[in-house]
This record gives structure tokens, C-alpha cells and sequence, in this order.
């Protein structure tokens, strides 16, 4: 089986919980972290060995070939990142709440169904 490649919306505290967890897994690769602070890409992504460095998901999601995006941003880009996410092929495991109104919501159920 292969390993399921993982990127992340997102370098902060909530981003590391989840990578504390998915580094310890052999079926996972930690492959690619966007977010607009640059300098928290380099801090996440140097303490999980993540290869592939973006400030802007829609680079990542159009480059990387991820299995599973980690959408952990604060709560309105939680949507756009997501439809990006799904858009790209990605499964998604996104924060709550997952958008900020339910046509967002509505919108993001019917691109993943």
C-alpha cells in the first residue's frame, strides 16, 4: 500500500497537533504546508520534515498531487481552502466550524458528494 500524502492549510498550533499525530503513522507522508506567514512555514515544516513550502494553498493544491488536505486556518478561509482542497481530487479534514454560514456549508457538502 502506498503512503497517503498529506498537505496542510495552515502552520500554526492546530496544524502541529495534527501533524504530531500523522508523524507517527507509516502509512502517511507529510508532503506540503502553505500559509501566508512565511515564516511560520518554515518553522512547521522544518519540525516535521515537510518538503514542499507554499504561502498560498492554491499553489500547493495545484502542484502537489495530495491525497488528504488538513485545513486548520481560522474560520474564514476554512471554506475557500476546502473547495480548493476538494477541487484539486484531496480528501479533507477541516476544522470547525467548517464554514461561516450554511451556504458556504451547503456549497462545500455538494463538492465533496
Amino acid at each position: 500500500m502506498s503512503k497517503l500524502r498529506f498537505g496542510f492549510v495552515g502552520a500554526g498550533s492546530i496544524m502541529r497537533t495534527h501533524a504530531e499525530q500523522l508523524a507517527q503513522r507509516d502509512d502517511v507522508t507529510l508532503a506540503a504546508i502553505a500559509d501566508v506567514a512565511e515564516g511560520a512555514v518554515k518553522a512547521s515544516a522544518d519540525k516535521y520534515n515537510i518538503p514542499a513550502r507554499y504561502t498560498a494553498f492554491e499553489e500547493m493544491f495545484a502542484k502537489e498531487g495530495l491525497d488528504v488536505a488538513v485545513v486548520a486556518v481560522p474560520n474564514a478561509w476554512h471554506a475557500p481552502a476546502t473547495l480548493a482542497a476538494l477541487n484539486a481530487g484531496c480528501h479533507v479534514l477541516c476544522e470547525k466550524p467548517p464554514a461561516l454560514n450554511a451556504a458556504q456549508a451547503q456549497e462545500m457538502a455538494d463538492t465533496a458528494a
